[in-house]
């Protein structure tokens, strides 16, 4: 499924940013800002051109699980299984937000989904709710676990 440049400027690197430092918190690993933005645009090109083959739709969801794996094993030293299992979490969940928010925003704009696809605009802007929503859930659970681990080490 070919991706508009406009849209995976405007969309799909940030989207890419997100579910790395998503995945990067549920892999238990301080997300250091470099890494993060060096995986997501990594990730987003290499997403990018996937797309850009003749493959059936979905391919590319199952080899960016694989991508954003290799790059937590490789940047972080995550065991690999747990990298895998992190980037898999993080990638249901962009899947179930994005069904919900895409649902919700084509109700409001009163379109049909093959209307809503054609015009990039809407896509776009339908598109930001679940990344931002990943953005908030993975500071969330980052901001958590910095809690958790300063309790351990006044109680340890």
């Amino acid at each position: 499924m070919k991706l508009p440049l406009l849209q995976w400027l405007l969309q799909g690197i940030p989207e890419c940013l997100a579910l790395v430092y998503l995945a990067t918190v549920l892999a238990v690993q301080k997300p250091e800002t470099g890494k993060i933005i060096f995986m997501g645009i990594i990730d987003a090109v290499i997403i990018y051109l996937i797309r850009l083959l003749p493959l059936t739709f979905g391919v590319h969801t199952i080899l960016q699980i694989l991508v954003i794996a290799f790059l937590l094993y490789l940047l972080f030293k995550v065991t690999f299984g747990k990298s895998l299992f992190s980037a898999l979490i993080a990638i249901v969940t962009l899947s179930v937000s994005e069904m919900i928010f895409f649902t919700l925003f084509m109700a409001l704009v009163d379109l049909s989904f093959e209307k809503f696809s054609k015009n990039i605009f809407l896509y776009i802007l339908g598109g930001w709710p679940h990344v931002i929503l990943l953005f908030i859930l993975a500071l969330t659970i980052n901001r958590k676990q910095q809690k958790t681990s300063a309790l351990k080490k006044t109680f340890f």
